[in-house]
């Protein structure tokens, strides 16, 4: 993360508002980038899973920002991203109110973070394995939906899981971990 820290090397609190949008732009900017390199090496996202990696990639940015102490206002900073967002060209939600979109972008960032912690602790304990199954789904069968439908990783109910589907989402989980390093 070299690139984080020439572009955001200053830690200092009281950054101006031009400098919070300067940094929104750049990792905008930065995530739109990478948004391919999931897609180079696993498979090709379902139409608007791009917009979800784009999402990936724009949350963990923030997050190492904010880890790092490079933001120090995270509502604030999560705010303006999503003012800029919902107003990008690049955003297929456009139809979105502001606060759909909001809440929209809220939602995904909370699975985000959680699979992404996840996926982290699961490495560091060397224990049982995490498949960032919401992900997986978000991306690659039902992007941009609500509440996407896990229900094939659903061990305890024989009748809607689906062996096939988790081969698929333990083999992006791989891929998943390599996009993230």
């Amino acid at each position: 993360m070299g690139l984080f820290k020439f572009l955001f090397g200053s830690k200092s609190k009281n950054i101006s508002d031009k400098d919070k949008s300067l940094i929104a732009e750049n990792i905008i900017s930065l995530a739109k980038e990478c948004t391919a390199n999931l897609e180079n090496i696993f498979m090709k996202p379902a139409v608007n899973g791009d917009f979800e990696i784009f999402m990936l990639n724009l949350e963990f940015f923030t997050q190492f920002l904010i880890d790092y102490d490079h933001i120090y206002d995270e509502n604030d900073f999560r705010n303006l991203l999503v003012f800029k967002l919902h107003s990008s060209s690049y955003n297929p939600l456009k139809t979105y109110t502001l606060n759909e979109f909001f809440e929209f972008y809220t939602s995904r960032a909370a699975i985000i973070n959680y699979e992404v912690s996840s996926l982290t602790k699961s490495f560091q304990s060397g224990g049982k394995a995490f498949i960032p199954v919401y992900s997986y789904v978000s991306i690659y069968k039902t992007p941009l939906v609500n509440e996407p439908n896990v229900d094939f990783a659903d061990f305890k109910n024989l009748q809607t899981f689906d062996s096939f589907m988790m081969k698929k989402a333990a083999d992006f989980m791989l891929k998943y971990t390599d996009h993230l390093h």
